[in-house]
């Protein structure tokens, strides 16, 4: 007979949830046991006051209403009794942050909750024994989170301070009906703490209390070290990418503070990054007065005292368990003493490959910016766009940096568990939103409200041709093939009566403001014609001929209306600026004979704008590449080199330390859409 399932506990009501579980193990010698465990949202498990593994952040995101992984942990259990504890968090499951993509109202938000056994291992004598479950025998217990969430931070509050509505300790769990995902074991590295930083230098600002300089741009938290303080005393930590210019912490500018240059957004050089984009959050304020409320990228530690009013004899540490932020700098304040701290570098644990430098010190730093943005962008099993207001799945981006992180590290194993991702975020329709996973946010975009268009939607197809072209991994192609078709028939069926793609975003974030912006006929078209080609040769792969067929006809009538909307003679495209002719070439879109004549003009295209780059994020996958393609690698290399904004090195003579969002201020200072010529150049120097 099959033994009964764990079941999914919870406590609803409680504003942070943890659990207990004791149970005895019989005999006389140790035994060797797995637990298997998750919780959609985050956990953290304890057995007999020892953490289980170092995995952090876990699981990793999905669509919990799709799949949940779930992850074993091998354990010696003696005779005796044992107790096992689970913290829980909210993460992605249960945001309670008013955001601009609508995590708040996500179609799975749900109170936290637990799956969970211990099993003995199979023997020769037959099957494993449970020894735990989750069922309702578990108890609730205090937890020190009095609040956590992805982008407001987390109170912690180890002497249970603050009281906790609804509370009560011991009460029974409750068994819930959880997600309705199916719980699928974890095939992907998790993430970890991988590197600790010491800072670079510490002071005291103006405004109070301590400044952290790490250095460099990261993503994970600070474990901080507390020289005492009373029970009750609150420490406030606060993560920026930026100060202001005279030292003391970077401020909070609202949509007032915004400047424009054209059709580009200015914000001030001491503007915190968090503040700097077209949307506003609503914040909950659960614990007023408790350093000033909920805050983006702020954490709290309360410090628990021996008793009441009573000075702390013993340092207190503090780390997050729950949230990841953003930063190069922390602030803390709150503390009488001077606290330690360190770095907490946090990402999926993807083994290194080695970047090999290029030899020019600039074009290596720039790489190494690169490489930052890389780490930093898949913190949590998913290449997101930033680490700190964000934290989102953009899938242009994703698609976009592929290439990079195939040659700088061996991550296959996540982006086939973002394959799956993909598909469980496809509508019936065939859509796929801008950001994946998603909760439903992100399947319309102006104009006409239909979709980000195939730079974005077509990740779908690009990312797993990717791995089996550069890694020989075909998981990614098996899991994606029929949503690829999918995808390609719900764009088909938008074309416009000239064959091309007509809503979406085009060449987002072009150096020269929206006035030098690409649209989506232009790119979304060429961008359609590869989601084909790359589906035909898929087809041909798995020997679907009549696949095969189908799709290139149509990108050959993809191809042919895009030439003759965009075909000008003699080798200009469209308005004939760098994205342009380096899409078309890099796309294999220019008519036979006429590469030579493309390639010149890609040339004076680059030449009339001072020999800087002119584009945005399609044209940073394509102009370099389209060059060095051309025999024309040094100009490229000293497109990379032009000095002043708006450019690349701009970003190094600015400070900066990971790629930026923008040419300009940089509205985020971590992101990872712009890197591809960082492949390029690793490209170009092991030929």
């Amino acid at each position: 007979m099959d033994t009964p399932r764990p079941a999914w506990i919870g406590s609803p009501g409680n504003e942070a949830t943890a659990f207990s579980k004791r149970f005895a193990v019989s005999g006389d010698a140790p035994i060797g046991a797995v637990l298997r465990i998750t919780a959609p949202g985050f956990y953290e498990a304890w057995l007999d006051g020892s953490r289980v593994g170092d995995a952090v952040l876990d699981p990793a995101p999905t669509d919990y209403t799709k799949r949940i992984y779930f992850r074993e942990y091998p354990l010696e259990l003696g005779p005796g009794e044992h107790e096992l504890r689970v913290l829980l968090g909210h993460g992605w499951y249960c945001q309670r942050t008013v955001s601009a993509w609508h995590n708040h109202e996500d179609k799975w938000r749900a109170e936290p909750c637990l799956w969970a056994e211990i099993k003995t291992k199979e023997s020769e004598a037959g099957a494993g024994r449970v020894v735990a479950r989750t069922d309702a025998s578990w108890h609730v217990v205090a937890s020190p989170l009095a609040w956590d969430d992805l982008r407001e931070g987390e109170i912690l509050d180890p002497g249970f301070v603050l009281p906790r509505r609804g509370f009560v300790e011991g009460a029974p769990a409750a068994v819930v009906p959880g997600p309705a995902g199916t719980l699928q074991r974890a095939d992907f590295p998790p993430a970890r703490v991988v590197r600790e930083i010491r800072p670079v230098r510490v002071w005291r600002p103006k405004a109070g209390g301590w400044l952290f300089d790490f250095g460099e741009d990261i993503a994970g938290w600070a474990r901080i070290r507390f020289a005492g303080g009373k029970r009750g005393d609150v420490a406030t930590i606060r993560y920026d990418e930026r100060i202001a210019p005279d030292g003391e912490p970077a401020v909070h500018v609202g949509r007032e503070g915004m400047k424009r240059r054209g059709n580009a957004v200015i914000w001030p050089e001491n503007a915190r990054a968090i503040d700097c984009f077209h949307f506003s959050f609503g914040s909950d304020v659960i614990f007023p007065g408790i350093g000033g409320g909920a805050a983006m990228q702020q954490d709290r530690f309360i410090l628990p005292g021996a008793s009441e009013g009573a000075r702390c004899d013993v340092a207190h540490a503090y780390e997050p368990r729950f949230t990841y932020h953003g930063f190069r700098y922390v602030w803390v304040r709150g503390v009488g003493k001077k606290p330690e701290a360190v770095a907490c570098e946090v990402r999926t644990d993807f083994a290194e490959r080695g970047i090999p430098t290029v030899g020019d010190p600039d074009i290596d730093t720039l790489v190494k910016m690169a490489d930052r943005a890389y780490k930093a962008n898949f913190a949590d099993g998913v290449p997101t766009d930033c680490p700190h207001r964000e934290k989102n799945g953009w899938t242009g981006d994703a698609q976009i940096a592929c290439e990079f992180g195939l040659l700088a590290y061996d991550n296959v194993p996540a982006y086939v568990k973002w394959c799956r991702d993909l598909v469980d975020a496809q509508r019936g329709d065939g859509n796929i939103p801008g950001i994946v996973p998603s909760g439903g946010w992100g399947y319309e975009e102006q104009p006409r409200g239909l979709g980000y268009g195939p730079v974005w939607g077509g990740a779908v197809a690009i990312v797993p041709w990717t791995l089996w072209t550069m890694r020989g991994e075909r998981a990614g192609l098996e899991i994606c093939y029929e949503a690829m078709k999918r995808y390609a028939e719900y764009e088909e069926a938008l074309l416009g009566p000239d064959g091309l793609v007509c809503h979406g975003l085009g060449d987002w974030i072009p150096t020269g403001g929206f006035k030098g912006y690409v649209g989506p006929d232009f790119v979304g078209t060429a961008y359609h014609h590869e989601v084909l080609r790359i589906i035909a040769e898929t087809a041909r792969l798995f020997a679907r001929q009549d696949d095969a067929a189908h799709f290139d006809a149509l990108a050959e009538k993809t191809r042919r209306a895009f030439i003759a909307a965009h075909a000008k003679g003699n080798g200009v495209f469209g308005k004939g600026r760098q994205t342009e002719q380096a899409t078309a070439l890099e796309l294999g879109l220019v008519p036979e004979g006429e590469r030579p004549a493309a390639e010149a003009r890609l040339v004076e295209a680059v030449h009339k704008t001072g020999d800087r780059f002119d584009g945005g994020l399609v044209g940073s996958k394509h102009v370099f590449r389209a060059l060095g393609h051309a025999g024309r690698a040094g100009l490229a290399f000293k497109m990379l080199k032009a000095k002043g904004a708006p450019g690349f090195i701009h970003w190094l003579e600015s400070g900066g330390t990971a790629l930026w969002e923008d040419w300009w201020s940089g509205a985020s200072r971590n992101h990872i859409m712009f890197c591809d010529f960082a492949a390029w150049a690793i490209e170009q120097a092991t030929e």
